[in-house]
């Protein structure tokens, strides 16, 4: 919780409803999971989606970034993974310099990742 507080970042506890806070605090930007919360927060306020791939569809045009599990067997990014327990930041257009990364935590790396050049 530390490391949220140097970045200014606020958890909010989850027995909150997350509508009155868009409706109190406007400017706030929003990442977590899938829910529909999002349903009520502008587009330019939505920031990640947790345990969700970009390819599952529906939240594709409202989000910046998607990060979720993979290991080895993932059909889409497997090839990239090396170590266990990884996780993909799959990014919307224009929002990074890559196309994806992917977090190895055994080895603490992040790699970044473009379609066009595998």
């Amino acid at each position: 919780m530390e490391a949220f507080k140097n970045l200014n970042v606020t958890d909010i506890p989850n027995d909150i409803p997350a509508e009155i806070i868009f409706f109190f605090i406007p400017n706030i930007y929003v990442s977590g999971y899938s829910s529909t919360s999002f349903i009520s927060v502008e587009k330019d306020k939505c920031c990640a989606l947790y345990n969700y791939k970009k390819t599952n569809g529906s939240y594709f045009n409202k989000m910046d970034l998607f990060i979720s599990y993979i290991d080895k067997n993932d059909t889409q990014y497997g090839k990239n993974v090396k170590g266990n327990d990884n996780f993909v930041f799959e990014f919307n257009p224009g929002i990074c310099f890559c196309d994806y990364a992917i977090y190895e935590p055994t080895f603490d790396k992040l790699t970044y990742y473009n379609f066009t050049q595998e």
